[in-house]
């Protein structure tokens, strides 16, 4: 059996990090604090805090997805030499989740390929029959009017490719796009603690109505334990806001592990699509 150890990645901005704090149980980070004080503090993000799970979990799903319906079509040869897919967007209802491959010829904009997942991301994939130059058109092509306003506009802060993932604004009990911008990784050695972007973009899809930092510098680390170890969680500085943010529990997620967040409010542990308060040490 692989013996478990902390792996400590840097801040998400220029901060030391305590390293005594890495891979500590939640009854270890809250000793020596007050219950009900923490109880206290946590009440004032709560209704943030459950934004940040439903949002990171919901892109999840979408990226989880995405990658599989793009190996799938990677595996059956489908790509092979395919020019015309200039991107996606993916659509999740009722638990069923849609990816669409938008095609790009001669000024118009096609259904090039629809991967269908009937019981949600985990499910087997399967290949949906689409009519020859069937153009795209209705929330698919609003979806991907907002993504690419979301690509011409917005700066995240790193310098690298990026994924994209669309999702309705009614999920924060808005109207229009919230277009997620991950920084996207091929090395499996690699972890991303920082530098995704959000742009939130008009019901058309096709004016920006900003891009709130989701962090405050770029942090894509390799991260190569000893010889029969493996990482037992991570641990950030994030001075964004008080609280950990969605892109947090989507982190948490993708990487199997708990992620510990220090703020100005405290520590918080995010596992996987759970955020929990445990101490009020804060961040300096």
């Amino acid at each position: 059996m692989k013996a478990l150890i902390p792996i400590l990645l840097v801040a998400l901005a220029a901060c030391a990090p305590d390293t005594g704090s890495i891979g500590a149980s939640n009854e270890q980070l809250a000793a020596g604090t007050p219950q009900a004080d923490i109880e206290a503090t946590a009440s004032l993000y709560r209704e943030a805090v459950r934004r940040s799970e439903r949002l990171g979990t919901a892109i999840y799903r979408n990226d989880y997805a995405t990658a599989f319906a793009t190996e799938m079509l990677l595996e059956s040869g489908a790509l092979a030499g395919e020019r015309r897919i200039a991107g996606w967007v993916t659509q999740d209802s009722e638990g069923s989740l849609l990816v669409t491959y938008v095609a790009e010829e001669n000024g118009r904009r096609l259904v090039g390929y629809e991967v269908a997942f009937a019981d949600g991301p985990t499910s087997p994939p399967i290949l949906a029959p689409t009519p020859a130059n069937a153009p795209l058109t209705g929330e698919r092509a609003v979806m991907y009017n907002a993504r690419n306003t979301a690509l011409a506009e917005a700066q995240p802060p790193c310098a690298t490719n990026y994924n994209t993932v669309v999702l309705p604004a009614s999920l924060i009990g808005s109207q229009g796009w919230l277009v997620y911008l991950l920084v996207a990784s091929l090395n499996p050695g690699e972890r991303v603690l920082a530098g995704h972007g959000m742009t939130r973009v008009s019901p058309d899809g096709l004016t920006s109505l900003g891009s709130p930092p989701l962090s405050l510098s770029c942090r894509v680390e390799q991260v190569v334990p000893p010889a029969g170890t493996e990482p037992s969680g991570l641990f950030v500085v994030h001075l964004a806001t008080a609280w950990p943010l969605e892109t947090h529990v989507y982190t948490s997620l993708v990487y199997g592990v708990p992620l510990t967040v220090q703020t100005s409010a405290g520590t918080w542990v995010v596992d996987g699509d759970k955020i929990e308060l445990v101490n009020l040490t804060a961040a300096r």
